[in-house]
């Protein structure tokens, strides 16, 4: 049995509908079961919040491989309490979703969150595989929205690439690491797309496939992080934002890494298969 955390979100939700096609029985734990209900009916539904350790038991029990996926700045807390209820039911495996950290990134946000995070579950008994993503192509979805504040944070990378990894290619290691017994045990893999390109560059390849032009409104950091405060963003969250796009300017997240192909025997998905596939976002 595999438990899939974060199973309503894009990686999740793809994961589980790929496990399922090889025929793996799947527990996906979920907050919002209503949520849920777009997963089918060949999956086990578990409530259960990571945040809350006396709900993980139910959601734990008869399960031997976990893909771990959570958000926020409570993550490495709630990623504790799924590592101590993992140990607890005699998982042998857990596959974590992280987040790439090049030499000279500051250590800050989610990078900071998950490098805790990491350091918790190599100290456990467990057997753990970290898939360290990249930027996801996903989050140009941004752009299909003017007003949407994550768009004027992404505008703050100016000519800063990074290479875009498509969700899809994310899940499909995730599938790999999970269902090939020990080979993936150990092993920590940056996940990219197969070029890096800046925002502006996306915001060119968006234009030219959905024929609606988007425009980048670059604004100085502060009036950023004044913005998301004034739409509710937690402080941590609308430094962690800022800060990681800051660093992206600077050049420190343009890496490329060779192990989507490597793990999968093909090369990564482009930003611009992303793009045309996902294109009736942006209509």
């Amino acid at each position: 049995m595999i438990l899939v955390t974060g199973a309503n979100g894009t990686i999740g939700s793809a994961l589980v509908a790929r496990l399922l096609q090889r025929g793996e029985r799947v527990r996906a734990l979920v907050r919002d079961a209503a949520k849920a209900a777009k997963l089918g009916p060949a999956v086990e539904i578990v409530v259960a919040d990571l945040a809350r350790p006396e709900t993980l038991e139910r959601a734990f029990a008869g399960v031997d491989r976990v893909f771990l996926a959570t958000t926020g700045s409570d993550l490495p807390e709630q990623e504790a309490n799924a590592i101590a209820a993992a140990e607890r039911a005699g998982v042998t495996h857990v596959v974590k979703l992280s987040v790439m950290m090049p030499e000279g990134a500051p250590k800050v946000g989610s990078a900071a969150w998950h490098e805790a995070s990491e350091r918790t579950l190599r100290a456990s008994r467990l057997a753990w595989t970290m898939l360290r993503g990249g930027s996801f192509a996903s989050n140009s979805l941004a752009f299909a929205d003017p007003s949407s504040p994550l768009a004027s944070v992404l505008a703050l990378a100016g000519d800063g690439a990074l290479a875009h990894v498509d969700p899809r290619d994310v899940a499909d290691v995730a599938v790999v690491a999970l269902t090939s017994g020990t080979a993936h045990q150990g092993r920590t893999y940056d996940l990219t797309g197969p070029t890096a390109l800046s925002h502006r560059e996306v915001a060119r390849v968006l234009g030219a496939i959905t024929g609606k032009p988007i425009a980048l409104r670059e604004r100085p950091p502060a009036e950023v992080r004044d913005e998301l405060l004034a739409r509710g963003f937690p402080a941590e969250l609308a430094d962690a934002f800022v800060g990681a796009m800051s660093a992206v300017r600077e050049g420190i997240w343009n890496q490329v890494s060779p192990d989507v192909e490597r793990v999968l025997g093909r090369p990564p998905r482009s930003f611009e298969q992303w793009a045309r596939d996902h294109a009736h976002f942006f209509a």
